[in-house]
């Protein structure tokens, strides 16, 4: 394939407006097992843009003759780029010059990123979707670490944590190491969610709790280095973007709202008198949204599925009065949910099938409690 592309590059005809300017074209070639969604590519100084794994292509034209610098970012940790993550390129004036991004991926096991105080504290770890291989992130001492959010491309983990006196968000890399703050407020921040591309992360925010005509919690967008927080919507909680980076959907502590990316045409999609419902999260596919559906009187909370428009709603665990299931989150190939439960008598971590079948724990410490889990992309 990546022959092919150079051949092609040899032959491509002029898409420039003078002599002395050329076109340049990226190309991703990616193969291999469980790959990648896409990339970050950046010519000379320029923007950081999104290219797609699968046949994406970014172009440039009016671009002068001679050298440039190609930048390539944001390859999942089980791929490779065929090479070097920064190069130099030549574009022929009058020419064009088509540039493969090749990237080879290989399976990887499925991880699960969760919150446990098994170690004394609330802190972070991930392990195999099995249960297996148990890895500490965080070493929390009297803090909190909750909730967290892989990146798209599983190299980093945004979180909240009150080590700062009140709950701000961070980043680190998977493996726990250098952390960085994104938020600095006397406010709570939380429940942090990157965008599909990974440029934006929104979250949950009580900058606005003694506003007139605000709930506790508002809706903020930031970019992934923490810059340009902005609030687009004053009421609500729980984000999460759509698979394509479109929408997010969230709840207000009882409804199930939709809106556009930028906080505008905002809908309702469940909103039942008799029960509420909570933490939404859309399926790889788009297609279904998993929620918390709890009974009024606060008795039950049961995880359940529903068609994207709100239509069809499904339980898919149907437990007595006192258990709790909450927090789902999909698998990557939305085959299995990962949630939390009491049904063992404290909150343990269990994954089932996608109809709700085969409901297992993964975890069996019954002196500590586990919450929050989330699958690696």
């Amino acid at each position: 394939m990546l022959a092919l592309l150079l051949a092609l590059a040899a032959a491509a005809c002029s898409d420039s407006s003078g002599p002395d300017e050329g076109s340049l074209q990226l190309v991703a070639v990616t193969s291999g097992l469980d790959p990648d969604i896409g990339y970050l590519a950046a010519v000379d100084d320029g923007p950081w843009q999104f290219l797609h794994a699968s046949g994406g292509a970014l172009k440039a034209d009016h671009v002068a003759g001679g050298s440039h610098t190609v930048r390539v970012t944001g390859v999942a940790t089980n791929c490779e780029l065929s090479a070097p993550a920064t190069r130099t390129v030549t574009v022929p004036a009058g020419g064009m010059l088509l540039v493969p991004i090749g990237v080879s991926c290989q399976a990887r096991t499925p991880r699960i990123l969760f919150g446990s105080t098994r170690d004394g504290a609330h802190d972070l770890y991930t392990m195999d979707a099995d249960g297996f291989d148990v890895t500490r992130l965080t070493s929390s001492t009297n803090n909190l670490v909750y909730d967290a959010a892989w990146s798209p491309d599983g190299s980093r983990i945004a979180y909240s944590t009150n080590r700062d006196g009140n709950f701000e968000i961070y980043v680190m890399n998977a493996d726990g190491s250098d952390p960085v703050r994104l938020t600095s407020t006397d406010a709570f921040d939380g429940f942090p969610q990157w965008s599909p591309d990974g440029s934006r992360i929104t979250f949950e925010s009580d900058r606005l709790a003694s506003t007139e005509d605000a709930l506790a919690m508002g809706i903020y967008v930031m970019n992934a280095d923490g810059s340009a927080q902005t609030l687009i919507q004053r009421s609500g909680e729980n984000p999460r973007w759509s698979p394509d980076g479109s929408r997010i959907v969230f709840d207000d502590s009882h409804s199930i709202l939709v809106m556009d990316a930028d906080g505008s045409h905002v809908s309702t999609l469940r909103d039942d008198s008799a029960t509420y419902s909570v933490e939404p999260a859309w399926s790889p596919d788009s297609a279904t949204i998993v929620f918390v559906s709890g009974r009024g009187d606060g008795s039950a909370d049961n995880i359940a599925v529903m068609d994207a428009d709100g239509a069809n709603v499904t339980l898919l665990t149907q437990s007595p009065d006192g258990v709790v299931n909450d927090e789902p989150d999909w698998s990557p190939d939305g085959t299995r949910i990962a949630f939390q439960t009491n049904r063992d008598g404290d909150a343990e971590i269990y994954v089932m099938s996608a109809d709700g079948s085969d409901a297992a724990s993964i975890t069996a410490d019954f002196f500590s409690d586990e919450y929050w889990p989330v699958w690696r992309p």
